[in-house]
């Protein structure tokens, strides 16, 4: 059965996997990282079959393919984990070129996971088969997905097979918080609830040059330029560490009336572009106009832009309320 790439399968997959993408989670065989996940292979029924590794980490320059069923898929961190994964059996696993693979070649990679002791026990060999008799259910150790360990990917699976994605809007809550302290209970809370954190972005006044957020420290600050009003260079593409670079894109930026801000997360690109294509004007045209243009009410951003000002911490997260078509 030949086998795709998820986006030459369905160029929309993400409508189906709820916004969502599988590609660069880590993946770590106990607390070891391996690599990362570069591609998903899915049948001609849109079955997931295997996860592309590039095995970097452990062996540079090397991509092999892991059955999806070995993967135990935490959203929350985006880890993928692969238990009992030694360093031997990569080695042995033979390298993934990009090229359509064939039956021989899937079946050089299932012996070595078929053969591989795990925390579920040893993946049996099926009964005798052929080319022409074999089907993916004779290893379902191998492909089937279970809700414990690939929960949201099992129902993505469902809805890609069935062609039906999901659709809806993107919405976006804000809060602003008093403290540092209170910013950051609600990123951790965010995070362990499972919240993709690309989707989360912090605005705040960056008294301190040497600042952190949520234990992370802030790198690569942008200079600024407050005799032009308030100028921004690029915003710069340093992780926050102590989230384990959770929220990126982390940089400086001087608003008029309110001072050097710090910007963190894919709203906080989206204020600096909004910022450096020419919006700023008057006092009161910097950060309310780019919230503003971000969808927040006139009277609501004046608020947040007040409470930022004041030294408060902007929380803000974009999400996507679905339904199944």
């Amino acid at each position: 059965m030949p086998l795709y790439k998820i986006q030459d399968f369905a160029p929309n997959y993400r409508e189906h996997f709820g916004d969502r993408d599988l590609v660069k989670f880590d993946v770590y065989s106990g607390s070891e990282k391996i690599g990362s996940v570069e591609d998903l292979l899915v049948d001609e029924n849109g079955q997931f079959r295997y996860l592309v590794i590039n095995t970097g980490v452990w062996i540079v320059g090397k991509k092999v393919l892991l059955p999806i069923g070995r993967s135990r898929i935490d959203d929350s961190s985006h880890r993928i984990y692969v238990d009992g994964l030694t360093r031997e059996q990569v080695q042995n696993l033979p390298a993934y070129t990009g090229e359509q693979v064939d039956y021989d070649y899937e079946e050089r990679v299932r012996d070595i996971y078929r053969s591989s002791g795990t925390t579920r026990g040893a993946v049996s060999t099926p009964t005798a088969y052929d080319r022409h008799s074999y089907r993916y259910d004779r290893d379902a150790a191998l492909y089937d997905l279970n809700d414990r360990d690939h929960g949201h990917w099992q129902r993505s699976e469902s809805r890609l097979r069935s062609g039906r994605p999901l659709v809806g809007h993107h919405r976006r809550s804000v809060g602003v918080f008093p403290s540092r302290q209170a910013a950051e209970q609600a990123l951790h809370e965010l995070r362990d609830s499972g919240f993709p954190m690309e989707r989360v972005s912090v605005v705040a006044r960056d008294g301190d040059k040497q600042d952190d957020m949520a234990g992370a420290n802030v790198r690569d600050h942008v200079g600024t330029k407050a005799d032009e009003g308030a100028t921004i260079g690029a915003v710069s593409g340093g992780a926050l560490g102590g989230l384990t670079g959770l929220l990126v894109g982390l940089g400086t930026l001087a608003i008029p009336g309110i001072g050097p801000i710090m910007l963190a997360g894919a709203t906080a690109t989206a204020l600096a572009t909004t910022l450096a294509g020419g919006a700023i004007g008057a006092v009161s045209g910097g950060l309310l106009g780019a919230l503003i243009g971000l969808g927040i009410p006139e009277e609501r951003a004046r608020v947040y832009q007040d409470r930022v000002a004041r030294g408060g911490y902007l929380v803000s997260n974009s999400h996507f309320e679905t339904f199944i078509l």
